[in-house]
Parts: C-alpha cells; structure tokens; sequence
C-alpha cells in the first residue's frame, strides 16, 4: 500500500469564498462557511472585518421601519435622510458627525410622503429625488373657454362702390364704401363697421385695433356672426377665434388673444393656436387660453418631490417645479403617458429624467428635467420628450436603471433597453428586449461600476444575476453568481448594495435581518478571477433597516435594543490590515476615580445596554491592551469601568465579536482536482497568518466530543493581552481523515486576522494501487 510523506502541497490563495456543491466539486481553496471574513485577492486570502465605528443612537420607535436613503453630497459628505414614524415627516443626518441639520418643508410634499412604504430615491449632485409609488400622478387640463369673442378683418379696398356687412342673431350693421380712396381707408371703414355694429347689434361689445375690430359677447349671438362684402368676398374676413391659414390673421392684432389655426388636414398637428404678441409685432405659438396662459399642469403634489440640499447643514423638501403646458391642447400636445397611473420609477438618462408608468417610459426634455410637454403643437422636434411603450407581452414596468450607454428598463417579465448609441430624440429612440428572466420584482436592481445586479429564482433558490450589457455585441446573457452556493443565501433578497471600487456586493434578506451575504469579483485582463461568498454578522443588531455603500464604507441603519443605530464599517481589506476589530467603536477619554480606585469611561447611552464591552489602551508594544469593563449608571451617566489604573488619557471602547470559517473537507489531490480515492489521514493543519492575535481551532468529528484548541501569537511569559501577530505559522491539530472531520477557526480579539495558505501534514494510502 503505497504511502505517500507527510506534507501535502500548500494550499494558498484563499480567496475563492464559500461553495455549497458537493465536496468533491469544490477548489482546495474554498470554504464550507466564512463569517465576518472577506476574500480578498489583494492579500492573498481571508481579511477579517473591521469593527463598526458607532455614529450615532436614535429612539427607535421614532423612525418607521422603511422609507430611508443615504447619499453623497458634492461637497463630499455623507448623509441619510430618515422617515419618522409621524406621517409626512422625515429627519436628516450627517453619517460622519450623526448631528442632525435641519429640513425646511414646502407645500404638498408631507401628504406626498405618506408613511414612507413606498418611496423610491434618484440622488442627483445636491438633491435626492423621492418617488412614492403609491400616489396617482394627475395632470389637470385648464377647460377650453367658450366662444365669446370675434374678430372683423377688413383686408382690402379697391375702386369700385360697395358694401361690407355683418349680420347675427340680434341685428346686422354694415358700412358703404363708394371706392374713392384718400382718407377712406381700411382703418375708416373698420371704424365705420364698428360704429354700426355697436349701434345696430345689442348685447355685443365692440373695439378696435387699425382694420381688425373685436367683437365680444354671449356665445349664442357670437356663434351667429357672419359678415359678406357685396363687391369682393375676399376683401372682409370674420374669425371666431378660428382660421383656416395663419395668412388668413391681420398684421396686427389684440395681444394675447388666441386664435387656432386649424387647416383640417385629419392631423393633430394641423390644429395648433397662435396669438399677436405687441412686442415683439409678430403671432407666436400659444395654447387656447388668453395672453399665452398655460393649459396643462402637472400637479406637484403628486409627482416626485426633491430633498435639495441649501447649506452646509441645511436641506428643503420641495415640490419640483413641473413645466405647464403652453403650447397645444389635450389633442396636439398630450399629457405625458404617466397622467392617471401610479410612476414606478425615475432614471435619469442622457441628461433626461426619465419616468416609468404602466408599461410606458417618457424622458423630459433634455437638460430641462421637469419639462414634458412638446415644445410646440405644430410640430415634433429633438429636444421633445421621449415616450417608449414596452412590448405588449412584458407587463408592467417596475425599474429603470442607467447603465453605460443604456437604460434598462426592467418589466414584469423581461429586461429591455434603450440604446444610447443612437440618437434619443422622439424620432429615433427604440426599446427593445435584451434578456428574459424572472425577477424579484421586490428587490429593486443595482447598478454597479458598469454592470446590473439583481435578483430572482431559479430551482427553487435565491439566484443573483450579473448583467453587462454590451451595444456592440447585442449581449442578451446574465450570469448566475450565486451557482456554486445554492441555499447559502436564505430567503428572498430585498435589497442590494455594491461598490465597483472594493469589487463586493452586499444582499440582505429578512430572513436573517441582522445579516448581510457578500458577493466579492475581481477582474484581471477582461477575464474574471474570484467570485467569492461570504457572510457578514452583526451580533447585537436585530434588524438591519438600511445599508449603503460608498468610497469604501459600509454604512448601516440598524436595530440595537430600543435604538435604532447608525453604524460604518470599512470594506476595503488591505486598509484593515492594522485596524483593531471591536463593534460599536467610539473614542474613549479614560479618567482614573480616585475615590473607587478604577478607571472610567463615559458610555454613550444607546451602547449601555450591550455587553462584552471592551476597553482599549494603547501600548509599548505598538498594539493595545485590552481590558474588559463593567457598565454601570453612576447616577448621572453610564460609565464603563476597570480596576487597572493605566496613565494613557485616550483609548477606544467597543464590543467583541466573533469572526471565523470553517474548512470544507480535505480530499487528496488529483492535479487541478480532488479525488476520493484512498485514505488521507490528517495530523495537523499549519496554518499561514499574515496577522493574527488570539484564536481558536475546534475540530468537530461524529465520533468524539469537539476538540478545541487555543492558540496565539504571543510566547511564554508575555502579558495576556491582545497581539498583532505577523507572518506566523500556527500548527492545529486534526487527527482524523480529511473528510470525516471539519475544523472551524474562530477569534474574537481586538485584533485583526489575515491568512493566506494552509499545509495538510497528513498521510496518503492508496489503497487501489498496485503493491
């Protein structure tokens, strides 16, 4: 029976993350569990977390469950907006300082907030859109006036004798011109004309501008006019407020008075309404109501509002400044297609905000994002909003997210897009479909660097998609991320949150509220390197509201005890590296009570009720020493204490945590792969820490009670505290077979943890081979 020597090949590189398939399926370099560790191809194997950094505590039934956001400013800093728990109203905070700045509110936009279940945000410079998906967009069309008013036009005169009449309902007037010329002019008989009018047609009011005279009234008399000119029919016109060619309009005339010129060509935009503006001595294009007043509105209170930032530490809830309609009619210039629907979502797109209602997506004006009216009833033109219609058999339209050169339009039942590399004008904008898979139309996609995530079911399982999508070559294909790790994420997930920089991805599932899954790539050359799953956990937190990620934090809106907190923890692993590991982190001035002969510490109140807190006193050594500490209410204030009296003013106080991974079962090598062949006997595991302080080894078989061993970087007769060990090899124990054993390392020291490699001393017998 051939036997092998001792030492098995280094695994190194372990940063392949957890994989659930079958054992024997799995890299060497993967593992069966990972918590509060990242993969990472920068160090060369697994970083443990950095602590949270407390930034503030909030009575938490003052805030509602839902309806949060955070963002960036400009300006750099960060910031969330929370929803209270009282209706229409919200709070906002710095995430570096927790200090509230205050928030003017203008009108309609605490009704339009409701009680915060359905907001959605777009964060554009200094402002964060808010949508309430709940609400019924409205526009309201100003009603057409009736026909009280008419206009006389005497257009021309020539030699020869003749009459001009008008005739209504109550009366006729008319006026003879004996085609002398000289001083009777057009204007004379205009003048005339009017004359008779007021003197012969009772209930109508008459005036005048040179030959065009105004004739106003009720609408049952002004309907009947009519005028004729026994010589020239041509050479009088009457309008009632209507022509059939712009040409048929005086040079001059009332202003703002309108006029639509209808030429009956079976065409919307053959109809459109114009009006004399004095100014300028020429008809401009307007709407049916007088001196160019607008027709259509877009009603604030029902359409997203902005959250604007207006100072340093000071912010506006407004209502946006929707453009009215000044052109048009309901039949020429339409109401945008969201008009009567609830508005899913908001992107903006190629210097459009584009909204999304019922299976309709419509693009503002460009660079005039409140503006969805055309610009004019005559005609279409580039800068005209741009309405899309999905395909008949996707369904609804739930998201709208801009990435690269596309927006993608994610409905009920398909993924479709609209090309940015052509044109986005009304003339020439498509959408089309990309990819067909079933999401999860409650978790609202993300776009991260230039790919989309999002999530869905396949089998059974929770499944995230990757999706790049590249004009050029048409890609219709997502990528399963979550493959190698069925049921690793349980439940749904509802919410995602990444950053290209760190590579990582960040899932929350209510099933695990105090839990975040991470998903870690890495790209080398076009080519994808890592696709690595870990978990991130939170003792002490019951329920993670809200987490954002941004420039390298990892920002929480989280449940501890009857406080809701605001938390940050670093994501960036090699940063890390020489980080204390504590939860709940804050600065801590160290004062000595002479009178109780110990140290103190002033504990913020929203971390007094957590436990294991932890005092952290810098050292010679260049690490800290650790001293755990007892809170207490000194009658006017929490404090946390120990008896040792240390003469450093200024430490760090916090909570430990447990961080660890469990190996998955060690099969003998094959080349590139594993096998079940023969018996491979394990004695001990060596272990490759970059840095480590105190840990433990537990070794968990079905035949024996679980072995556990402590092991740490210090020698004999160094003090019991924290250490920052570098570049050790640690020997664990393991006595069993590769595969009927499963070792867990575990650590809740202050210090940080990094490993790269592990080297089996085992024994391999073969027992197939020949003797």
């Amino acid at each position: 029976m051939p036997i092998d020597n001792m030492l098995q090949p280094r695994i190194g590189a372990l940063h392949s993350g957890v994989n659930r398939q079958a054992p024997l399926l799995r890299s060497p370099s993967s593992m069966e569990e990972i918590v509060n560790f990242l993969p990472s191809v920068e160090v060369g194997g697994l970083v443990d977390r950095m602590g949270t950094k407390w930034i503030a505590g909030l009575n938490r039934t003052s805030y509602a469950l839902t309806g949060h956001t955070m963002f960036r400013t400009k300006d750099g800093q960060p910031w969330v907006m929370l929803k209270r728990a009282e209706a229409g109203q919200i709070e906002v905070r710095n995430l570096v300082t927790g200090d509230i700045a205050p928030v003017t509110y203008g009108p309609w936009v605490q009704n339009y907030l409701g009680d915060g279940s359905t907001l959605r945000f777009l964060p554009v410079t200094d402002t964060v859109f808010i949508l309430n998906t709940a609400v019924t967009a409205t526009v309201t069309e100003t009603a057409k006036p009736a026909l009280t008013r008419a206009y006389v036009v005497v257009k021309k005169l020539n030699s020869a004798s003749q009459s001009f009449y008008l005739s209504s309902n109550v009366g006729s007037a008319s006026v003879f011109y004996d085609g002398s010329g000289g001083a009777k002019t057009r204007d004379w008989v205009a003048s005339q004309l009017a004359a008779a009018i007021g003197a012969n047609m009772p209930g109508l009011f008459v005036s005048r501008i040179n030959n065009v005279i105004r004739i106003e009234g009720p609408t049952n008399i002004v309907s009947t006019l009519s005028g004729s000119n026994d010589w020239d029919e041509t050479a009088m016109t009457v309008l009632k407020q209507r022509a059939s060619v712009i040409t048929d309009l005086p040079n001059v005339g009332f202003h703002g008075e309108p006029i639509l010129i209808d030429q009956n060509q079976g065409d919307l935009k053959s109809s459109y309404y114009v009006a004399y503006d004095q100014p300028t001595n020429a008809y401009r294009e307007c709407s049916y109501l007088d001196a160019f007043g607008t027709s259509g509105r877009i009603e604030p209170g029902t359409m997203p509002i902005r959250l604007h930032q207006t100072g340093a530490n000071s912010f506006e809830l407004q209502p946006c400044d929707w453009t009215l309609r000044k052109t048009g009619d309901a039949d020429s210039n339409a109401p945008p297609p969201f008009a009567g629907k609830q508005i899913t979502d908001m992107a903006l797109w190629k210097g459009r905000l584009w909204l999304a209602a019922d299976d309709w997506i419509i693009g503002s004006q460009p660079d005039d994002l409140f503006n969805f009216w055309n610009a004019s009833a005559r005609e279409i033109v580039a800068s005209d909003p741009v309405p899309l219609q999905a395909d008949a058999d996707s369904g609804k339209i739930r998201y709208l997210r801009a990435i690269r050169n596309s927006l993608i339009v994610v409905t009920e039942s398909a993924q479709a897009a609209v090309d940015g590399g052509q044109a986005i004008t009304p003339m020439d904008a498509s959408m089309g479909v990309v990819t067909r898979y079933e999401l999860d139309g409650e978790c609202p996609p993300q776009v991260v660097g230039d790919v989309l995530y999002y999530t869905g079911s396949s089998e059974g399982r929770s499944v995230l998609w990757e999706y790049s999508y590249r004009e050029a070559s048409q890609n219709n294909y997502a990528e399963d991320m979550s493959k190698h790790v069925p049921d690793y994420c349980p439940g749904a997930v509802r919410r995602i949150s990444g950053s290209a920089q760190a590579g990582r991805n960040f899932l929350w599932t209510g099933l695990a509220p105090n839990k975040l899954w991470v998903q870690t790539n890495y790209w080398k050359d076009a080519q994808r390197q890592q696709n690595a799953w870990a978990t991130l956990a939170f003792d002490g937190v019951s329920y993670i509201r809200l987490h954002w990620v941004d420039k390298g934090w990892l920002y929480l809106l989280a449940d501890v005890g009857n406080y809701v907190q605001l938390l940050k923890v670093s994501i960036e692993a090699v940063q890390s590296l020489d980080a204390q590991r504590l939860d709940f982190l804050v600065p801590a001035q160290i004062t000595w009570n002479v009178a109780r002969n110990r140290s103190e510490v002033i504990v913020p109140t929203p971390l007094a009720g957590l436990d294991n807190m932890v005092v952290l006193v810098p050292n010679d050594s260049g690490w800290y020493s650790e001293y755990p500490a007892t809170v207490v209410w000194d009658g006017s204030q929490h404090v946390a204490h120990f008896q040792t009296h240390v003469t450093a003013p200024q430490g760090f106080l916090g909570r430990r945590f447990e961080r660890y991974w469990t190996f998955s079962p060690f099969y003998p090598a094959a080349g590139e792969s594993q096998t079940p062949m023969g018996r491979l006997q394990v004695h001990k595991v060596f272990l490759d820490a970059l840095r480590a302080g105190d840990f433990k080894a537990t070794v968990v078989r079905k035949d024996r009670p679980p072995m556990v061993v402590q092991l740490s970087p210090r020698v004999v007769g160094e003090a019991l505290v924290a250490d920052n060990g570098e570049n050790q090899t640690f020997g664990i124990p393991f006595n069993a077979q590769g595969h009927k054993a499963q070792l867990t390392v575990s650590t809740t020291s202050s210090a940080p943890m990094a490993v790269t490699g592990y080297t089996l001393a085992a024994r391999y017998a073969n027992l197939f081979a020949s003797q």
